[in-house]
């Protein structure tokens, strides 16, 4: 039942992982565009630029299929501060956009200023064309000809002077054209390969593709105010506003731009699936108007109309990526999950316990690994406490620019009916903010940020208009600001309240403070902007963000490992208990825990030290006593019956097995010594030379007979029998007795036999000792070790390993078949074996004689060894056999017979 919970437990984890892992990947591959500001449309393709946290998001869509492109940039990054402005498509049909970089910390020789490729591909922008040396600080614009020519322009306003420049395939940039413009110059627009100047006196100038000139309306202000007038391009149209009269006029292509005409309505395209007053134009091309639409959310998002209409509120994904991608996520979240539960499962199968330090690690990972994520997440979602000082001191800026503005004096600016150049120029060179203000926390003085811009504005008949440089006199804001600054400025003379916002536009994010001036009645006669760059901000909230991460993972890492050091302090005598009753239990009867200390571990390890030494002690005596018995008998062999060791034999127990059997003693014909005139010592004093080496070779003594033994190597060792006979040899060298070795493969029978309070142990070979015979063999012949073909063929490599010859064959009654019998030479002295290996082959050409039963020319051979090897005791028997046979009929050819 609980292996069942468990495993059910363990899938619905699994499912909980890989549903968390589906909704991470849908939550990613939907984002909703928050705030547009540029867009431009181009052979059915709408594209653009949103900056929302801290990233550029750099779109292609295609209006006919809605396919869909994008990726993401940096706004600020290890190298800087990135901008991005003015994207066009290139002939290829790939993106463009101008790119700079204002590096931290260096001078403005070190920024970067480039044309770069928007690479879809690779997710990236790659730089092209460098402008460093053509841009400086002048106004500029890219743009791309209706043949997709990538045109960058210039305009320096100290001469008025407009430059236009080829951008070349081969990353070069080749001049076009350089206009000389009109010194009154206020604004240029591009259109169709045209530029639009207009003058501040309200002059429509066209310059035309070749660079030339043409007025297109002169403004004498007989119906078109000089200031007060609001000009849009239209294809084959211009139109004018005129903010005074509320009318709407234009002039066309076919009149040649002079005459002028009464138009219904300001805007003359209108779009079905929403209201075009919200939409801030862009761009117009080829009858398709392109702009940024303020949804009821706040949202700035980027639509077409006209010939068609198209709203991008949101990017995503393609079916194919997302659906990859969350099977990669279940796929790798399945993978550690997986990877975590066999560790865990590992260590809690582990022989000698699950270590808890190792099981506390494994639970600790899961959980400060969702704590830390859980941390990072309610950081990047939190307010900054930069952006609320910096709100605080735009505020504390504001409210002292107003200290500086004459309150009567802009009550009668504003009634007049048309404010001068000279009344906007006084109040910018008045409205500078200070160098520094008090902080309000700290009560210290801080440095102001230089980014910052002051603009003032009168109010009047439920109408704003600009006291300042930067925008148009006597032209209501309404057609000079994006829709979502121009409800906050109109919010802050409605209410009387101080209004806070935030926006982008291709120059950058800005925070910018409303706030209502009021005058002696309380009514509301201005409101005074001051805003500042975020990009700066952004830097430090983004670089502040990050050093708060790191801390916070250090001091996670930190308490993680310091956490793991107590649990290793604490747990780490408690190990050392377990190692030592684990090596207790595997038999180490030495195994200690010695742990020193009063708590409780060391208590418990104290008594089993106790304990251990009891039991060792125990063991000891037991020991002594097995190790005396096991003289007498041997345990070894009780295994043959399966028993655990003499303890589980009984009478009449018996096992038939197979094994080779290894007899080594002297050779003496005649036994003149006895053991009782030389005594045991003398015995020993041989036996204590072998049996040590036998038990190294695993090697049972079954019978110990005179100075030697006879020893039986069961199948699991029986390939070490010729090697315990050359070393036990080989130690007998230095004794006065000359030791023989014979090795023979016996049907052995093992068994108790006798009473319960009386049982012996016997070992019976079916047909005899055939070891005990080769023995005393091999001491006639004065060969040091024979063994029996049967079994050499149990010792692996046997030919190859060891230098051997064939003496003949042995007659075996029992079975009436010929037994080979091989002489190994390695047990012999290296002259005897050089020697024996000189003769070998014709030795054996005379056995082969001997079996062909042709022994008269099998003696010749005999004698040819023996006159090279005098002492060779194999050739002298052959002679004697075959002079023995060559007067017989007898049919015997065989060495000897068993």
């Amino acid at each position: 039942m609980g292996k069942k919970m468990a495993i059910i437990f363990t899938i619905c984890i699994w499912i909980m992982l890989s549903a968390f892992s589906c909704c991470f990947v849908a939550q990613k591959s939907v984002h909703e565009i928050q705030n547009a500001y540029t867009a431009n449309y181009r052979n059915d393709y709408l594209y653009g630029i949103e900056i929302y946290d801290n990233k550029y998001y750099i779109f292609c869509v295609n209006t006919e299929t809605n396919e869909q492109q994008y990726f993401t940039y940096p706004i600020i990054d290890e190298n800087g501060v990135v901008s991005l402005m003015d994207l066009v498509m290139g002939k290829d049909g790939q993106l463009y956009v101008y790119y700079s970089l204002l590096r931290r910390d260096t001078s403005d020789a070190n920024d970067i200023k480039t044309i770069a490729h928007c690479d879809f591909d690779k997710k990236t922008i790659i730089p092209k064309w460098d402008l460093k040396d053509i841009v400086d600080d002048n106004y500029f614009q890219l743009r791309s000809q209706k043949d997709g020519q990538l045109i960058l322009e210039t305009f320096d306003s100290t001469t008025s002077t407009l430059k236009q420049f080829y951008l070349n395939e081969d990353g070069t940039a080749s001049s076009k054209a350089t206009i000389q413009l009109h010194e009154t110059v206020h604004s240029l627009m591009s259109q169709d390969d045209v530029i639009w100047e207009k003058t501040n006196t309200g002059d429509i100038i066209k310059i035309e593709p070749d660079g030339s000139t043409k007025n297109i309306f002169i403004n004498d202000g007989s119906k078109i105010s000089r200031q007060n007038t609001h000009f849009t391009f239209q294809k084959d149209e211009l139109h004018f506003y005129n903010v005074d009269t509320e009318q709407n006029y234009k002039v066309t292509k076919a009149t040649d731009y002079k005459e002028l005409e009464l138009c219904p309505g300001h805007q003359s395209i209108t779009a079905e699936s929403f209201d075009v007053s919200d939409v801030y134009i862009i761009a117009e091309e080829d009858d398709i108007y392109v702009g940024t639409l303020t949804l009821d959310d706040g949202r700035s998002v980027p639509v077409i109309y006209g010939e068609k209409e198209y709203v991008l509120d949101q990017l995503t994904w393609p079916i194919g990526k997302s659906i990859i991608t969350a099977f990669l996520a279940i796929l790798g979240t399945t993978a550690v999950f997986l990877l975590y539960i066999y560790i865990f499962s590992r260590m809690l199968r582990r022989k000698d316990g699950a270590p808890v330090l190792g099981i506390a690690v494994m639970v600790m990972i899961p959980i400060i690994g969702l704590s830390m994520t859980n941390l990072f997440y309610v950081m990047d979602r939190q307010l900054p406490d930069e952006k609320e000082q910096k709100i605080q001191q735009l505020a504390a800026v504001n409210d002292i620019l107003q200290g500086k503005i004459d309150i009567e004096q802009l009550e009668k600016v504003r009634m007049e009916e048309e404010n001068t150049y000279a009344e906007a120029s006084y109040y910018s060179y008045e409205l500078i903010e200070p160098q520094t203000i008090e902080n309000l926390e700290t009560g210290s003085e801080e440095a102001v940020n230089n980014a910052m811009a002051s603009h003032l504005y009168h109010y009047k008949d439920g109408e704003l208009f600009s006291l300042s440089l930067s925008y148009q006199q006597n032209l209501s804001m309404e057609y000079q600001m994006p829709a979502t600054n121009y409800l906050s400025l109109k919010e802050a003379a409605e209410t009387g309240k101080t209004v806070y916002t935030e926006y982008s536009n291709y120059l950058g994010s800005y925070l910018t403070v409303f706030a209502p001036i009021k005058n002696n009645n309380g009514e509301v006669i201005g409101v005074l902007e001051t805003s500042a760059s975020s990009l700066l901000l952004e830097m430090n909230i983004l670089s502040n963000s990050q050093t708060i991460k790191k801390l916070f993972f250090s001091a996670g890492t930190l308490l993680f490992l310091l956490i793991l050091l107590v649990f290793w302090i604490n747990t780490r005598d408690l190990k050392i208990l377990r190692q030592a009753m684990t090596r207790m239990a595997e038999g180490d009867l030495h195994a200690r825990a010695n742990i020193q200390g009063n708590h409780e571990v060391a208590v418990i390890a104290k008594r089993f030290d106790h304990m251990a030494a009891l039991i060792e002690n125990r063991v000891a005596e037991m020991e002594s006593y097995q190790n005396k018995y096991e003289a007498f008998v041997p345990s070894k062999p009780f295994y043959l019956l399966r028993k655990n060791g003499i303890r589980g034999a009984l009478s009449g127990d018996g096992k038939d097995f197979i094994a080779s059997v290894l007899t080594i003693n002297t050779y003496d014909e005649y036994e003149t010594d006895n053991l009782y005139e030389k005594g045991f010592c003398a015995y020993n004093a041989y036996l204590s030379k072998q049996i040590p080496v036998i038990h190294t070779y695993g090697g049972v003594v079954n019978k110990i007979f005179r100075y030697g033994e006879n020893v039986v190597f069961t199948k699991e060792v029986q390939q070490h029998a010729v090697e315990c006979a050359i070393a036990v040899l080989e130690r007998l060298k230095e004794t006065e007795e000359v030791f023989f070795a014979g090795i023979a493969e016996e049907e052995l029978r093992f068994g108790v036999i006798g009473l319960p309070k009386r049982r012996v142990t016997t070992m019976i070979s079916e047909h005899g000792s055939l070891s005990l015979f080769l023995q005393q063999m091999a001491g006639r012949l004065g060969t040091p070790i024979l063994i029996t073909g049967r079994a050499a063929s149990r010792i692996p490599n046997f030919s190859t390993y060891y230098r051997t010859r064939v003496i003949g064959y042995l007659h075996m009654t029992s079975s009436n078949k010929l037994e080979a019998i091989y002489e190994i030479l390695t047990g012999d002295s290296q002259e005897r074996q050089r020697l024996k290996m000189d003769t070998k082959s014709e030795l054996e050409d005379g056995i082969r004689l001997f079996m062909s039963k042709s022994y008269a020319y099998a003696r010749r051979r005999f004698i040819h060894v023996l006159q090279q090897d005098p002492k060779d005791g194999v050739a002298k028997e052959y002679i004697l056999l075959c002079e023995r046979l060559i007067h017989s009929d007898k049919e015997e050819p065989w060495l000897d017979q068993f």
